[in-house]
């Protein structure tokens, strides 16, 4: 997973063939968990969250003319945003908050009823959610916002 286009080159000069790099997941500011902070000095918003700026995108071209595959992360769950990355020249997408949503997640389902039934209405957005498991422990952790 890379934010940024410098990162994504030294990454593929140090290649090493079969344990070396085959592709990168660009990740948008919006994906989450592993985000970078936003570049330049730090600016944080009423809600105590950084601001990004244009200067934050990955240039795509750029991307491209590494020659590796690459997949986009970060609010690219729908069709029109799957084909937005097909469009951009993205082998696909990776997908976090509608999978933790889908019955198969284990999300605990009088919560995920929940959380949908109030972004349906309109009153949250979904920010981010994270599932954290193992055999012995299962956790989420669910950011919402007020719309």
């Amino acid at each position: 997973m890379v934010s940024s286009v410098a990162l994504a080159k030294t990454l593929a000069r140090k290649n090493t063939g079969a344990v070396g790099v085959h592709g990168f997941v660009i990740e948008n500011h919006s994906a989450g968990g592993h985000n970078a902070p936003p570049r330049g000095p730090l600016k944080l918003n009423e809600e105590g969250q950084p601001v990004y700026s244009e200067k934050d995108n990955v240039n795509l071209s750029e991307i491209r003319a590494i020659g590796l595959p690459f997949w986009l992360a970060g609010s690219f769950g729908s069709h029109e945003m799957l084909a937005s990355a097909l469009a951009e020249g993205a082998q696909g997408v990776q997908v976090g908050t509608p999978f933790a949503f889908c019955r198969e997640s284990g999300f605990e389902e009088t919560i995920k009823r929940k959380v949908i039934d109030l972004a349906k209405s309109g009153l949250v957005n979904i920010k981010r959610v994270r599932l954290f498991w193992n055999d012995d422990f299962h956790a989420t952790s669910l950011t919402l916002e007020r719309s």
